[in-house]
């Protein structure tokens, strides 16, 4: 175990009072192997993530903390700790990792962008966007007064946000995505297990539907749009106490007594869709595949 502390010096400019903040800046490169682990703590500031084919991990940092690097084969942990002059001010890390290695990133205010690694990912945020371009087996994503992006991803996703929005495109595996004030947004995911919902805000989404899925999507108050594909064998139950159902394509309705659920069936009816929203539409559209 190698244990290594870079303090670096502060530089004074005689300028304006915010040139006379000191700024430190670590440029350093770790050796590691194969599925490595990558952490990254700190506590406020940017934590921007890409790869390469190098089996090392190439830190790159300026600010107000003393950064903190723990390294080892098979992990590198890097931290901020603030300095007490440095109280308040963000230190903002760039970070270039292996294509394989697995990374676990919390900030408690800033923004996360992770781009490119075929390892899992845990990206933990309370006050900032996080964007997530890839990612393979667990992929576990939460904001409380932040967006979450996610593209590209190749596994099982966890994403939630408290105050903001949530954006899957282009996902393959099983999705668990909430929110409690936002949209809850999933473009081309191909998922046989889905679980979305949100509390004040519209929910959309547009995929396959496997026969042997399972989807659920509710929202308080808030639209429901789901397109379901031409091929698509499901047994659809649709409940909304206070807006419209509708469906831009033929359906054979089951029609339900007041206050309780509308059942479709499509083809077999193998597939499981449970659609709820107390104040909103429920809309079904058609898509050719």
């Amino acid at each position: 175990m190698r244990y290594l502390t870079i303090a670096i010096g502060f530089a004074l400019i005689i300028m304006s009072p915010e040139t006379l903040r000191p700024q430190a800046a670590v440029d350093t490169l770790l050796s590691v192997g194969a599925n490595a682990t990558v952490e990254v703590e700190n506590m406020i500031g940017d934590i921007t993530i890409s790869t390469w084919d190098r089996n090392a991990v190439r830190v790159q940092a300026t600010g107000a903390a003393d950064v903190h690097f723990d390294s080892e084969d098979s992990e590198v942990s890097v931290e901020a700790e603030m300095v007490p002059d440095g109280e308040g001010r963000a230190t903002d890390f760039t970070l270039t990792i292996p294509v394989d290695a697995n990374v676990e990133v919390h900030t408690i205010e800033g923004r996360i962008s992770i781009e490119g690694t075929t390892g899992r990912i845990d990206a933990q945020s309370v006050k900032g966007l996080i964007r997530v371009n890839g990612g393979r087996n667990t992929i576990d994503v939460g904001s409380v007064e932040g967006g979450i992006e996610i593209s590209g991803a190749r596994g099982r996703v966890e994403a939630h946000s408290v105050n903001e929005f949530v954006s899957l495109t282009d996902v393959v595996g099983d999705i668990e995505a909430t929110t409690v004030n936002g949209p809850v947004t999933l473009e081309r995911c191909d998922t046989q297990n889905l679980e979305a919902s949100s509390v004040n805000g519209a929910i959309v989404f547009r995929g396959p539907i496997h026969s042997d899925g399972w989807y659920s999507i509710d929202t308080h108050n808030g639209t429901i749009d789901i397109t379901i594909p031409r091929s698509a064998n499901a047994t659809i139950s649709a409940f909304t106490y206070n807006g419209e159902f509708e469906a831009d394509f033929p359906v054979t309705v089951t029609e339900a007594e007041p206050g309780k659920a509308t059942t479709i069936t499509l083809g077999s009816g193998d597939a499981q869709i449970e659609l709820e929203t107390f104040n909103g539409a429920i809309l079904l559209k058609r898509s050719d595949r």
